[in-house]
């Protein structure tokens, strides 16, 4: 009975705390240790973890004997407390783990984030590029006193210049100095944002005491500068801004950790253009006739100042003078890319194609041809887009647009678009007779197929606008007499190109597709336009910057330049069917394309169901 009565009081000791821990018996009466997981009667979900998961809470020995096996246990703070030791039944031995993993189980989220070893283990699990441009520890994202995020009340510019000279540590940091340069120009000029750099970097220089800490940062912040002058050279058109930097490049040129980074900008200074963004972005040219007019009426410059700003003038002004047109366009183009096809408007052949000998010449080329001849012009002119060269497109008034240079390619590929719809359209109406108008519609079909396949989203749009267009959506003696099969697939298309739910079909095939692939430009051109008119540039009067708006931009031409980082291989330049898409001689005006469809078919639907009876009566 004394040996009962232990045993009993041995369990009721093991059990103290109403928490549960495996039995520490080395006997073979019970083999199967105990399961170390938690009741799931509160989660319902009865086989959400397996018998021997893996947990954050291992930081033992797995050689260690299981009766000297020691856990960390959380104190209130949420940190954790290793001197417990298992024998002590003050300590929690065993915490629920979906307590600690979920952020809703537990307070330990709510606690102090720098004392929880738990907290950074989960933060480790969590992808670098999930975490939102700006929001990390540490960032311009932290709650205000208010309890409110700065996300809903903006960001200052020191902020911002901060976040674009911080380390990079995942992904999101580089999209962000991308993003950052490309959309700045709506908020400051160029000269604010040099002069924010030039001035980090001297602080650093006279500031920071360890060595390799001051030319690690200075380094970083000559990247940045870098990448400026290399993907917007024409933001440092001004004189003034231009020499101010040729000053600093020539200053570090001595310093043996700058030198490299000072003859790459030095060349990329070469390339340096008028600036085409002064139409809607803010320029130096404003900002300094503000700041003399502010010198001017507060009147505090003296004397000596005035002689050294006028001289400092005189040579910028010469400068300017000697340089500014003698500087050749900018033209980032690489040499493996091949040469663009020339514009709709320059586009002249010897030989002009009759109506009849473009349908003829059209149903004697392969389907596999005519897509990927399609699928080349497009790459041609998509390939060569700027991410600037979107913002800029949308943000101009549209009587100068044609008239930039620098969107020549935009232009051209939304031209070629509506030109593609309109070909679709011509060839179709060109017969007379509904069988021969049905085959060059189905061969239309196979095309867009094939597009679908080589992920050419921008000519798929453009083939199912023209099939899909009044003039020949309307035929349905035309529509009755293509093969069956044929149309299925093409109502498959229809349904992916489809604006249900915001083109939900296909953002979800665009994000699904990591080969070669060409957007559908309409749409992104069109959520650009949407978030730069949807929401205001600065909030609180105009102290702060909505960075939130130009972050939702910025993600959209993310996906642009991503799809440029991946081109077609092989794609061939086919003269003929060039010459068919291209010098296809097209009547673009809608109400002719739709008398002529008329003519072909009229509204009277009684031999319309003349014809559907015989076709299913020869079916049976």
């Amino acid at each position: 009975m004394l040996t009962t009565f232990w045993n009993e009081s041995d369990k009721s000791g093991r059990f103290l705390g109403g928490q549960r821990r495996r039995a520490n018996s080395t006997t073979g009466e019970n083999p199967r240790q105990p399961s170390p997981r938690p009741s799931t009667a509160r989660s319902g979900h009865s086989r959400a973890s397996s018998e021997f998961a893996g947990t954050f809470l291992r930081d033992y020995s797995p050689t260690q004997p299981s009766s000297q096996r020691q856990r960390p246990s959380i104190g209130p703070t949420g940190s954790f407390n290793s001197s417990l030791h298992v024998g002590s039944p003050t300590s929690p031995l065993v915490t629920p783990l979906l307590d600690l993993v979920s952020p809703y189980g537990s307070d330990l989220r709510r606690g102090h984030r720098a004392d929880s070893f738990l907290d950074m283990d989960d933060d480790s699990i969590r992808d670098p590029d999930d975490v939102p441009i700006l929001e990390r520890e540490g960032s311009v994202l932290e709650d205000d006193g208010d309890g409110q995020s700065s996300r809903t009340n903006g960001f200052t510019w020191d902020e911002l210049i901060d976040r674009l000279l911080g380390e990079t540590m995942s992904r999101s940091d580089k999209d962000f100095i991308a993003i950052f340069l490309c959309f700045y120009r709506k908020i400051a000029p160029p000269s604010q944002l040099l002069d924010s750099i030039l001035s980090r970097f001297e602080k650093v220089g006279d500031t920071e005491r360890l060595v390799l800490q001051r030319i690690e940062a200075q380094t970083r912040y000559c990247q940045v500068l870098l990448q400026w002058i290399t993907h917007h050279p024409g933001d440092f058109a001004y004189p003034t801004t231009r020499h101010k930097l040729q000053n600093f490049v020539n200053g570090i040129s001595g310093n043996r950790s700058f030198a490299l980074l000072a003859r790459e900008m030095s060349q990329a200074m070469l390339r340096i253009c008028e600036d085409e963004d002064a139409c809607w972005g803010r320029t130096d040219n404003e900002a300094e006739r503000s700041s003399s007019v502010s010198s001017f009426l507060t009147g505090s410059s003296t004397s000596g100042d005035t002689s050294t700003l006028s001289s400092a003038g005189e040579e910028f002004a010469k400068s300017f003078s000697d340089n500014t047109l003698h500087v050749p366009p900018f033209d980032d183009r690489r040499p493996s890319e091949a040469p663009s096809h020339m514009s709709m408007s320059s586009v002249t052949s010897s030989l002009q194609l009759s109506t009849r000998d473009q349908y003829a010449l059209f149903m004697q080329m392969k389907d596999e041809d005519i897509a990927t001849e399609l699928t080349r012009i497009d790459w041609s002119e998509f390939s060569r887009i700027r991410p600037r060269d979107l913002v800029r497109h949308v943000s101009i008034a549209p009587d100068l647009k044609e008239k930039c240079e620098s969107l020549q390619h935009v232009n051209r590929m939304i031209s070629h678009f509506n030109h593609v719809a309109y070909w679709v359209a011509n060839i179709i109406l060109e017969r007379p007779k509904a069988k021969h108008r049905a085959r060059a519609l189905e061969k239309f079909m196979n095309v867009a197929w094939l597009l679908r396949h080589r992920n050419n989203y921008n000519a798929l749009g453009a083939v199912i606008a023209g099939i899909n267009g009044t003039a020949v959506h309307r035929l349905s003696l035309t529509r009755d007499l293509v093969n069956q099969e044929t149309h299925r697939r093409f109502m498959r298309l229809e349904l992916l190109m489809s604006t249900h739910k915001s083109h939900f079909a296909y953002r979800l095939a665009w994000e699904n597709t990591s080969q070669q692939r060409i957007p559908f430009l309409p749409l992104h051109r069109r959520d650009l336009v949407s978030a730069d008119e949807g929401n205001r540039t600065f909030v609180q009067d105009g102290d702060r910057i909505n960075w939130n708006k130009f972050q939702v931009m910025g993600e959209v031409l993310t996906v642009i330049t991503k799809a440029q980082t991946t081109p077609y291989p092989d794609l061939q330049r086919n003269p003929n069917v060039e010459r068919l898409i291209l010098d296809a001689v097209l009547n673009t005006n809608d109400d002719d394309l739709y008398e002529r469809s008329v003519q072909l078919e009229s509204s009277n639907g009684g031999q319309q169901d003349s014809t559907k009876r015989k076709r299913i009566w020869f079916q049976r």
